[in-house]
């Protein structure tokens, strides 16, 4: 079971990954919404939150500042919080899990494009458990 699993999670990440590379836009929104880095920063409780992409968002490394937390992406997994697992965007639709590093605590990212905003907003934000 956990090795279909993780056949589908690869086969997902394979597929978004073209579409991913091309929303600079919603990383930027993403990773500075207030909502969003307050959950990851409880979680990690640190104020430098340091994310393992394995290229999947970027190959260069990312830096992103909200108020006095820094949150790094890079595709380096030594001493990462967390670990990203899926992201998948769709124009008005985004998930994306984030797995806490050394931890069975995983993260649900739901967000929706406001139609008359045009600003991502988050509908979800959940913990789950790793299976």
């Amino acid at each position: 079971m956990k090795n279909i699993q993780l056949i589908l999670v690869f086969l997902t990440l394979i597929s978004c990954a073209n579409t991913v590379k091309n929303n600079s836009s919603f990383e930027q929104a993403f990773f500075q919404n207030p909502q969003i880095v307050n959950k990851l920063k409880n979680v990690a409780k640190k104020d430098k939150i340091k994310i393992y992409s394995n290229s999947l968002i970027s190959e260069k490394k990312l830096n992103f500042k909200h108020e006095n937390t820094e949150i790094i992406i890079s595709n380096e997994i030594s001493d990462s919080n967390f670990i990203i697992k899926q992201y998948t965007i769709n124009k008005d639709l985004a998930f994306i899990v984030f797995w806490e590093n050394d931890s069975n605590k995983t993260l649900w990212f739901y967000l929706n494009k406001g139609k008359n905003t045009k600003k991502w907003q988050v509908l979800d934000i959940l913990e789950k458990t790793k299976m």
